[in-house]
């Protein structure tokens, strides 16, 4: 028998390169390292300046509440400074990118927590949010820490590097700026290495060539100091996983009080209809009613047929009317019909009868 050739069919797990985002590498090439390089000297600068102000300012309010804080003029310096440490995490984060690095996503910085309608009530929100107090660590004590290393260790990279390279063009513009002195320790410690090259040639080379290396490498150590500042922001200033199950929780919640109050209002609005439709109808049947017996006692048969009537006529329009209104909460037990023949069958079994 002739064999048949079967195919088999695998999913396939590749996806289109369309449909995926976009996304900067941390350690991209050493060209595009350069283009960023700028920028990331900026922010080492930018960034020891904006930690700097931030710690002179959160230190005063946070200092100045707690010693208020027994006066309640505390709280809201405390509060202030809470806000104050929000507006220098996210100026931060701007300046991050500046680096080129990937965009730090904005955290949730009311954890769930609904809209307080009273300033009393916002105050309170701000207190109990985790991303204000950890916004206020990292201006306190975090920040200051790291841009003051980053900017040590950018500034003095950027001027050696600087300096080195372009050493030898100051000693052609002005020779008294630079000195030979280590030109001649050098040739006096190696003779001969260097022969008789004249010592500021040979301390020309020397800071040529470190000069070079330092801005050959600085890409990458500037590189090195904004990713450092990166990870500790995204750690503590940007979005964190529990932010979405405390958007969740508060989604469910907002969704539970609109169904309770929607079925506040449907009762309520139950309780109205009923009030002006088949409570009114029943009251009329009852003085229909009342005046019927009336009629019976004095005896005007065509007057009580007539009220009858209309009484029966209420009484079906009331019954409709409950039947319209209980539609929405519960379905009928029986059809329409069979309550009016069963209701009749046990009028007449319940009839009562007089013997003379």
């Amino acid at each position: 028998m002739p064999r048949t050739a079967s195919i088999t069919t695998q999913p396939n797990n590749l996806t289109s390169p369309a449909t995926k985002p976009p996304q900067r590498d941390l350690w991209p090439t050493y060209g595009i390292l350069w283009r960023w390089t700028p920028g990331s000297l900026l922010f080492t600068v930018a960034g020891f300046a904006l930690s700097l102000a931030s710690f002179i300012v959160l230190v005063t309010l946070l200092s100045t509440g707690i010693a208020t804080l027994i006066i309640w003029i505390g709280v809201p310096l405390i509060v202030g400074a809470l806000f104050a440490a929000r507006g220098f995490a996210t100026a931060h984060c701007y300046l991050l990118r500046l680096t080129g690095l990937p965009q730090i996503s904005a955290p949730d910085w009311n954890r769930g927590s609904p809209a307080a309608p009273t300033w009393w009530g916002r105050l309170i929100r701000a207190l109990r949010g985790g991303h204000y107090w950890m916004a206020l660590l990292h201006g306190l004590m975090v920040s200051p820490i790291i841009t003051l290393a980053s900017f040590i260790i950018g500034v003095l990279w950027a001027s050696v590097a600087i300096f080195g390279s372009l050493e030898w063009l100051l000693r052609l513009i002005n020779p008294s700026i630079v000195s030979d002195i280590w030109g001649r320790h050098i040739s006096d410690a190696m003779p001969w290495l260097f022969g008789s090259l004249p010592p500021w040639v040979i301390e020309d080379v020397l800071y040529l060539v470190i000069g070079a290396i330092f801005l050959a490498v600085a890409p990458w150590v500037f590189r090195g100091l904004s990713w450092v500042n990166w990870i500790v922001a995204k750690a503590m200033l940007g979005h964190w996983p529990s932010d979405d199950l405390a958007a969740e929780a508060r989604a469910e919640q907002l969704a539970r009080t609109a169904a309770v109050r929607a079925e506040n209002d449907s009762l309520r609005r139950l309780e109205r209809d009923i009030h002006d439709g088949p409570q009114q109808q029943l009251l009329r049947v009852q003085l229909d009613l009342a005046t019927l017996v009336r009629r019976v006692e004095a005896g005007d048969i065509e007057a009580v047929s007539t009220l009858a009537v209309e009484a029966q006529s209420h009484a079906k329009a009331a019954l409709d009317e409950l039947r319209a209104l209980s539609a929405g909460v519960a379905p009928p037990l029986t059809p329409g019909p069979r309550p009016r023949r069963r209701n009749r069958s046990l009028g007449r079994e319940h009839t009562p009868t007089c013997d003379h």
